[in-house]
């Protein structure tokens, strides 16, 4: 059986430069290793020009000419209608495909997800990697009991397997990155200045409790050796000159980061790099080993600076420790990324939108993405408002699985709060921070290569976009 990845496409949320651009899922790329382990041939769909994405994968799938094939949808919560289009798609080229949805959509229950749509055959959820290879093994017979992590119907009941971690990610080895175009696949500015640029792993899970946030809270890590050895590949067999941690708390351990950084000097592995961490994960004597090895970068979820609303969303850190992380990360010139969320209490309101604003000014970061409070499936924030009535379940399935419109959440967050108030809170904050004369200035001083003004150039196309005509902001 052939096996055919396709990443469901999501329209990009306004003010995240991110979404404009295409990054390879890591996932893929180590499930892609497991099935050239074993001999099975693979693809990763690729539109060839700019257009209707669906019709361009029914003329791809249709080009199978009634070979059998498992389609792995990977899919994000923005994504999930999307996905279930191209598994219909995938399900008319031949009624004998297997579709096979994994990805952060799974957060949902996987009864939830096959009440809106019968095109999918199974869903993975939590670690593929053990469960790929097994389940294409047990298709023949039809027979799936003892292939963890998935779910599927039978005679109209959902069955769901028991779930397993994988407990050594050591195991998994190297991500396969060389079997994708990885040109096609850039970092989104700021970062993307050394090209050729890779996202590594070095966890999985964040290891705390935020309010907003349904992550695994148990951290699993791989060892220093292996994370080591994959920069080293990086740097003679790709020629790597930048790599993005996509660990949400890269500095979860000290003692592992601190580590890690030494073994970066002294193996002399000459790799920029940036990474996410916590503000209260980080001290003068770690951030000063990790610019000595290369880190550029870091990004901070500060959510606010309200000691009252860090309070309500869990949040774990204070005022006084995000000035401390971003006044370091200054003083040893590392650029730094603020992450705002708005409206994440019913407190919410012009005054602490405006006590951001200013605090954002003070801090200096270089650069800061605003977003409104996102009702994650299973986060304590959701799962409060559905206690007090302000949402449903329904309305949570409907937002992402089905028609927003029908939704009460197409009108007001989890807090309570109007989205159409929430927006232009984020709107406005936006527009002070990246309309500020004294940022325009220090960003242009800080350009120094051919990638960095590329970067700004392709980002403010977009910026310009959201801040005049509101560009195309998802949900």
């Amino acid at each position: 059986m052939k096996v055919v990845f396709v990443q469901a496409p999501a329209t990009r949320i306004r003010y995240n430069v991110g979404g404009a651009f295409s990054i390879l899922p890591l996932g893929i790329a180590y499930l892609a290793r497991q099935l050239k382990n074993n001999n099975i041939d693979f693809e990763f769909f690729y539109p060839r020009r700019q257009g209707d994405f669906f019709s361009e994968f029914q003329k791809y799938m249709n080009g199978f000419s009634g070979q059998q094939i498992l389609v792995g949808i990977y899919t994000t919560l923005f994504s999930a209608r999307e996905a279930f289009c191209l598994a219909q798609v995938a399900k008319n080229s031949n009624k004998k495909n297997v579709t096979l949805l994994g990805g952060p959509v799974t957060s949902f229950s996987p009864d939830s997800i096959f009440r809106f749509s019968d095109w999918i055959d199974f869903i993975i959820s939590g670690d593929a990697e053990d469960t790929l290879m097994p389940l294409i093994f047990s298709l023949p017979q039809s027979k799936f009991d003892s292939v963890s992590n998935i779910s599927y119907r039978h005679n109209g009941r959902v069955i769901s397997n028991n779930c397993k971690e994988i407990g050594d990610l050591d195991a998994l080895g190297f991500a396969m990155r060389e079997a994708f175009p990885m040109h096609l696949h850039k970092l989104y500015p700021p970062m993307g200045r050394y090209a050729p640029a890779y996202l590594v792993e070095t966890m999985r899970g964040c290891g705390f409790s935020c309010g907003f946030c349904s992550l695994p809270k148990i951290a699993r890590v791989r060892s220093v050796d292996i994370v080591i050895n994959e920069l080293n590949l990086l740097k003679k067999e790709f020629k790597a000159r930048e790599g993005h941690f996509i660990d949400p708390t890269f500095t979860f351990r000290k003692e592992r980061t601190m580590e890690l950084c030494q073994r970066i000097v002294e193996r002399k592995i000459d790799i920029a790099w940036s990474c996410k961490t916590r503000v209260d994960c980080l001290d003068e004597e770690l951030i000063q080993q990790m610019k000595k090895a290369g880190c550029y970068m870091i990004h901070f979820g500060v959510e606010s600076p309200n000691e009252h609303i860090l309070s309500k969303i869990n949040k774990g850190h204070s005022r006084d420790q995000i000035c401390a992380a971003f006044l370091m990360c200054n003083k040893y010139k590392i650029k730094t990324g603020a992450f705002m969320i708005m409206g994440a209490t019913r407190f919410e309101n012009k005054k602490t939108v405006n006590e951001a604003i200013s605090f954002i000014r003070k801090i200096k970061p270089t650069f800061v993405l605003y977003d409104q409070i996102r009702p994650i499936p299973g986060s304590a924030l959701t799962v409060n408002a559905q206690r007090d009535g302000i949402i449903t379940q329904n309305d949570i399935e409907q937002f992402y699985l089905g028609d927003k419109t029908q939704s009460k959440l197409h009108k007001i967050t989890v807090t309570g709060i109007t989205k159409t108030q929430v927006e232009q809170w984020v709107s406005r904050a936006s527009r002070a921070f990246y309309l500020s004369g004294q940022l325009l200035w220090r960003m242009l001083c800080s350009l120094k290569t051919v990638n960095d003004w590329i970067n700004a150039f392709r980002a403010g196309i977009f910026y310009f976009s959201d801040m005049t005509w509101g560009g195309n902001a998802k949900v």
